[in-house]
């Protein structure tokens, strides 16, 4: 921006003398002005030049800048996705995990249960056994 100004600055010190020169040419030799008035006009046109150079180098960095924001801001998104695709991938491994270990706990547990009834089984055929014995000797006895 100061270099606009300083050129906006320069055009217009250049639009000055050539208003200058307009006022001095009935008093300078003809071919004298318009060899002047040539040289103003190829500097207006240098420092307008410079001014769209400078423009366009302004333009650019601007769109420069513009493009590393965009960049910037995907690999961010991007990074952000992949963080969220990582976390709920653990998310499911940490599932799958307790899945598996209340199966298991489950299994175990029906396994315990299973050997209970097994041993309560074996205890009642004990317990009838007995009672077999038992009716046997009380006919025993009443024989």
């Amino acid at each position: 921006k100061e270099d606009e100004l300083k050129l906006n600055a320069k055009l217009k010190q250049s639009e000055e003398e050539i208003k200058q020169n307009e006022e001095l040419k009935w008093t300078i030799h003809p071919r004298k002005a318009l060899k002047q008035r040539e040289e103003l006009n190829q500097k207006e046109d240098e420092l307008k030049l410079n001014a769209k150079l400078k423009q366009s180098e302004e333009k650019l960095k601007q769109r420069k800048k513009e493009f590393k924001q965009r960049e910037e801001l995907k690999q961010r998104e991007e990074l952000k996705r992949r963080e969220e695709e990582h976390k709920r991938r653990e998310e499911r491994r940490q599932n799958i995990k307790l899945k598996q270990r209340e199966e298991r706990e489950k299994r175990e547990e029906v396994k315990q249960l299973n050997q209970r009834e097994e041993g309560l089984k074996q205890k009642e055929e004990e317990l009838k056994q007995k009672e077999e014995e038992l009716k046997q000797k009380e006919k025993e006895l009443k024989q």
